[in-house]
């Protein structure tokens, strides 16, 4: 495999699992907060996900937790992938920065809407700022991680933010 794939697939899957480990540890965290097990909010979500109702309360099958864990961390890994890829491209193409941008919003705001949707089925509702905050949380990391492992594309976005720096064309 090319050198650029391997490290595309390297950076997507990592960035993919650091996205699903911050919503986890965020929902986690939460529901402990909230007088509840960690696992109380994946439980009712895939219980959601996959139809069934608590049999003895939340915690009691690992099925539907598993379930839905297993769909998170795929579509993590997808969005992880997917903004990989588009970094590599920006750090090659700069005008590529604009799908890369408008790629994170999508993906965030797919992410939203696919747990708000499976949440409206869960037996407790999910609140929606949970959901976005989880969610910009995981995109704040996936980012700054890519752009860890991207200098000098970070440089370059700083350098085109600030005004001073830009070259005049005249």
């Amino acid at each position: 495999m090319h050198v650029d794939r391997m490290r595309v697939l390297r950076e997507g899957f990592i960035a993919g699992l650091l996205g699903a480990a911050i919503v986890a540890v965020f929902f986690g965290v939460v529901n402990v907060i909230g007088g509840h097990s960690p696992f109380y909010t994946v439980d009712h979500l895939g219980r959601a996900l996959v139809g069934t109702a608590p049999a003895g309360g939340p915690g009691s099958e690992a099925g539907p937790a598993l379930a839905y864990n297993g769909l998170h961390l795929l579509v993590f890994l997808l969005i992880g992938l997917a903004l990989a890829w588009l970094t590599a491209k920006t750090e090659q193409h700069p005008a590529f920065w604009y799908l890369a941008f408008f790629g994170l919003v999508a993906a965030f705001i797919y992410d939203f809407f696919f747990v708000m949707m499976v949440a409206g089925r869960a037996a407790g509702e999910l609140p929606w700022a949970e959901v976005a905050v989880g969610s910009l949380l995981a995109a704040v990391g996936m980012v700054g991680y890519l752009l860890r492992m991207h200098p000098d594309l970070r440089r370059a976005a700083d350098e085109g933010a600030d005004p001073e720096s830009r070259v005049r064309r005249t």
